[in-house]
């Protein structure tokens, strides 16, 4: 009788799950993947233009860039947007946190752009890759105050920051295209408006909020209470940035661009799932701090559900994506960019079921294994592709995607190990 009478309770609290995360994600899905999908767009438009206009093999060095640009900058990061966006009672000092992230992604500029230099010395490619750079400066001051916006419920303020900084950037340098026909006076003046915009529109904003000043010290409370689980921004980072870094080793400048380009078609599925995530970490953390195993459990099944969906899906679209598309973005023969495309589907078959894992973990408490989780795929990643170029040396986005593939599957399996989340059992 106990068990009888007690179920209906179980039941009664964890029902809404459902209807919970659906309302969750009507009210913040519909503007911030709006204001993504916009900023997605302008960032891929750039990227054509640049491959058009110049050279793949210049967008080979703003995606190498960037790629040694993020970790970097993810270094003294903290994990920000997300304390930042669960700081409910408005503890950490938000002045110093934007200090830290400026002079951070400041340095982060100087280091890549003297690894820059050891693939080229042309000034206009130069230029157009230090103005990347200083977009992702201005992404990364936002990011603090889209985690202040989420952590207040204002949802269309975070789309309202994505289209911002779609016009303000890649809106500004397709107008200057074609007005000066100048690809490094378009990359400098939509820097300029982009930085301006943000500082204007977000960090403003940011400092007037009620307590966002405060004392060295709070962060510092900040910094220690999150020390375990900082170590994931820039292992993450490293982790899916390897692809570039390996095809830049053991391929060519062009094929790192080819495989830039491929990865703008998965942007709206990355977009899609970030958007979804939000709000699976903010029930998560609210199910683990009620001690609600059962509503924990069951929503770690369904996000683990729509993480392999997504996988999957990222697959079948590369299998049918129209050829007129290829033709649009890719400078060369069909193919080639389609092969591209489905060995990097296929490198991404675990990609969101592990985003799912590693989110429920930082959501159950586990820091170190959260935070030291990407590390395990660093660690086999490089192997991996040592082991698969001295196998098919002619086949280095094969070996690479492959490479992926294992060590994020593998990152999975230690995740779900650590949360002994039952997904088959009841």
């Amino acid at each position: 009788m106990a068990r009888a009478s007690s179920e209906p309770d179980v039941l009664q609290g964890t029902q809404p799950i459902v209807r919970r995360l659906a309302s969750y994600s009507r009210k913040t899905g519909l503007y911030m993947i709006l204001g993504q999908a916009i900023w997605a767009l302008s960032q891929a438009v750039v990227l054509i233009l640049l491959a058009r206009v110049d050279q793949v093999e210049l967008v080979g060095h703003v995606v190498l860039g960037l790629a040694i640009f993020n970790p970097l900058v993810l270094l003294g990061s903290l994990n920000l947007k997300r304390l930042v966006a669960a700081d409910i009672d408005r503890t950490i000092p938000l002045d110093w946190a934007f200090r830290i992230r400026a002079a951070v992604a400041i340095a982060a500029m100087g280091v890549s752009m003297l690894v820059i230099l050891a693939f080229t010395r042309d000034p206009i490619s130069l230029t157009v890759v230090a103005a990347m750079f200083v977009w992702r400066i201005g992404d990364n001051l936002s990011d603090l105050s889209i985690g202040a916006f989420l952590r207040d419920g204002n949802r269309a303020r975070v789309g309202l920051s994505f289209l911002i900084r779609s016009v303000s950037g890649g809106g500004i340098f397709m107008i200057s295209i074609m007005i000066f026909s100048q690809l490094w006076l378009a990359a400098t003046i939509s820097s300029i408006t982009l930085i301006a915009a943000v500082l204007y529109c977000d960090v403003a904003p940011l400092m007037r909020m009620p307590g966002a000043k405060g004392s060295w010290a709070a962060l510092r409370r900040t910094i220690h209470s999150a020390r375990a689980a900082g170590p994931f921004p820039i292992l993450d980072s490293l982790h899916i940035s390897g692809l570039r870094f390996a095809l830049a080793a053991i391929a060519t400048t062009q094929i790192v661009g080819l495989f830039g380009l491929a990865q703008m078609f998965y942007i709206p599925m990355q977009i899609a799932f970030v958007t979804y995530s939000h709000g699976y970490h903010v029930l998560a953390s609210r199910f683990a701090r009620d001690g609600n195993d059962y509503a924990f459990r069951n929503l770690f099944r369904r996000g683990i559900a729509i993480g392999i969906a997504a996988n999957l899906l990222t697959l079948g679209f590369a299998l049918f994506l129209p050829n007129s598309l290829i033709y649009l973005v890719f400078p060369t023969d069909e193919p080639q960019a389609r092969a591209i495309l489905l060995l990097m589907a296929f490198g991404f078959l675990t990609h969101f079921a592990t985003g799912v894992a590693s989110t429920a973990m930082l959501a159950r408490g586990s820091y170190g294994a959260y935070g030291y989780n990407p590390g395990l795929g660093v660690l086999i990643f490089w192997p991996a592709v040592g082991l698969g170029y001295l196998l098919a040396p002619q086949a280095p986005v094969a070996v690479v995607t492959s490479a992926y593939l294992v060590s994020s599957a593998v990152r999975f399996g230690v995740a779900i190990r650590v949360l002994k989340q039952p997904i088959f059992k009841k």
